[in-house]
Formats: structure tokens, sequence, C-alpha cells
């Protein structure tokens, strides 16, 4: 049993305030939860989840960068992450589910657990281990 065996679904902003969805198979994701507490007592706590996309992930879009997304025309055959506008978002599983009209990200939100995708590593360039680490909140 390997360490990457976790599928998300990521839903990505386009420009016409549309979303597209991609399932990734092949990643490991983690969570942590921090607690803090403020002068006045007030207790704050902050969860990040942690996303480790190998260069081997199973998808049916390639990988392009959020500049190379954004030029695009047709973004049918691609897919990114987008940590800029804190409208890309990521769902734990294999979701069917398209967001339309009817079905907005605020159903998807109540649905499913969701992260905004907050942070990028881009690791792809390195001699081993090469991946896309995601930071989400």
């Amino acid at each position: 049993m390997g360490i990457f065996n976790d599928t998300i679904t990521i839903y990505n902003h386009k420009e016409d305030d549309s979303y597209q969805r991609t399932i990734v198979r092949g990643v490991m994701y983690s969570s942590k939860t921090e607690k803090t507490v403020t002068a006045d007592g007030k207790i704050n706590l902050v969860t990040t989840v942690s996303v480790t996309i190998p260069e081997t992930a199973v998808c049916n879009r390639r990988y392009v960068t959020k500049r190379e997304f954004k030029a695009l025309t047709d973004t049918s055959e691609c897919w990114t992450l987008n940590e800029s506008d804190n409208l890309d978002v990521i769902v734990w599983g294999a979701v069917e589910q398209e967001l339309t009209e009817d079905y907005r990200l605020k159903h998807l939100k109540a649905d499913y657990d969701c992260v905004t995708v907050a942070a990028i590593e881009d690791n792809r360039n390195k001699p081993r281990l090469k991946h896309i680490k995601v930071v989400c909140k």
C-alpha cells in the first residue's frame, strides 16, 4: 500500500465565473488544526490542509500554470491551481457533481468537506520526488 492513495476533486474557477471540475487520483492529503488563544482569552481554531500531488497522479487532463490556464480559450484538456483569487476549491474524494446555476459553490460546501487553495509549491523541476504541494484553508 502506497502513501499516494487518496483522491481529490478540484473545482477551478474560470474567467466567466463558471467552474471546471477535475478528479485527480493518487494524491496524499492531511490536515492539521492549531489552537491559539488571544490576549482576551478567545480561542481560535485554524485547520490547514496539505495536499501532495505527485507527478505520477492519475488525471484525465494535464496540469498547467494558472497563467497558462487563464490564457486558454478552451480549458477542457487542462486543470490548474490558483491561490491568488481564493476561488479554487478542493473536495475530498471523487465528486461527480458539477457546479451549475442550480447547484452553486455554497451547495457544494454544504454537502462536502471543501477547502480553498491558499498556497502552491511547484516542485516538478526537482531531480527526485517531483510533485506539487498545495496548502488549503
